[in-house]
């Protein structure tokens, strides 16, 4: 796989002021938290990042600050996702001529399209620019489930150096990277509570919002598994469950809460798994560790609640806990 693109890469929010406006002060520094913590690499306008509900001049003014702050210190990959393929084109050369290493594109689909239309789709994308394309497969969102043989041929295209897989399904995610080994593509996980099993199955890494939280336990996952140091990545994945609350899920202990994931996991129950917005609480995470940003969201995705505070704080309380067992 391309050895550019391989490690942890943070998916980062997008801050808003209280009225709703773009905080791009808060937008830098979120960048320069992430990289005093040593991430692999940055990407912005992704799904946490509230893709669907931002303009395209502001996606502009988001690439062209994040290239600024980023500064090739190190690789940043932006999200080019769209509704049809000009306006995604017209984002990929954005994003080019603004110094990004990558595009991250999934196809939110309302419309039915055959599996021609989409190849058609990200050929037109590839076509456009020089830098590398990662296809973003996120069914539960984007509504486009493809069969392991369709995302291999998504693979193939010319231009697509890997992908991020959001689908849960561990099943899907093995078969996926044992056909797709020869073909030395970086394929990332969008979920952090299955790093370790994706990077034994061959994987490339994470891209994920929770390493704006716990960077460095991401890091010590991918650091020690790469190492082959098994016993010991999984007490560190285990570790990170921690945070599950922040994804939506309940207030459990660690290993219960991995046990939990674990069953959602299988292909028996992943095609229950219906992800819920959580944007808020990742935010107002951030924000309680001394970000300078809200926990404001686009409309209409569901704001903060009291109880959700609550959750968070209770959180990283945990987190904290386990941080100062680990001193």
């Amino acid at each position: 796989m391309p050895e550019k693109f391989q490690g942890i890469y943070s998916i980062l929010p997008t801050p808003f002021q209280e009225d709703g406006s773009l905080d791009l002060k808060g937008l830098e520094g979120l960048l320069e938290h992430n990289l005093k913590a040593g991430v692999n690499g940055i990407v912005i306008l992704g799904s946490n990042g509230e893709f669907p509900y931002l303009s395209l001049e502001e996606k502009k003014i988001i690439i062209r600050v994040t290239a600024r702050v980023v500064a090739k210190r190190v690789p940043l990959i932006v999200g080019g996702s769209s509704f049809f393929t000009r306006e995604a084109q017209e984002l990929a050369e954005i994003a080019q001529a603004a110094g990004a290493d990558g595009l991250l594109t999934a196809l939110p689909i309302y419309y039915p399209i055959r599996f021609e239309d989409l190849l058609a789709h990200y050929r037109g994308i590839c076509e456009k620019i020089a830098i590398p394309v990662f296809y973003y497969n996120f069914p539960e969102a984007s509504g486009g489930y493809l069969k392991v043989k369709e995302f291999i041929e998504v693979l193939k295209l010319p231009g697509v150096a890997g992908a991020k897989n959001s689908q849960v399904n561990i099943g899907y995610f093995k078969e996926l990277l044992g056909q797709s080994r020869s073909l030395n593509k970086a394929v990332f996980t969008g979920a952090e509570f299955n790093l370790k099993k994706v990077l034994e199955m061959g994987g490339a890494g994470a891209m994920g919002p929770l390493v704006n939280i716990w960077p460095e336990k991401a890091l010590e996952i991918y650091r020690l598994t790469r190492e082959g140091r098994g016993s010991e990545a999984a007490l560190a994945q285990r570790d990170i469950f921690c945070l599950m609350p922040i994804m939506g899920g309940p207030l459990l202990w660690e290993a219960i809460g991995q046990a939990a994931f674990n069953l959602v996991s299988r292909p028996l129950f992943s095609r229950f798994y219906q992800p819920r917005p959580t944007i808020a609480l990742l935010k107002e995470a951030l924000r309680q560790m001394g970000l300078p940003i809200t926990a404001r969201v686009r409309s209409p995705l569901p704001q903060l609640t009291k109880a959700d505070r609550e959750k968070v704080e209770k959180t990283l309380a945990r987190m904290n806990s386990l941080k100062s067992k680990l001193r």
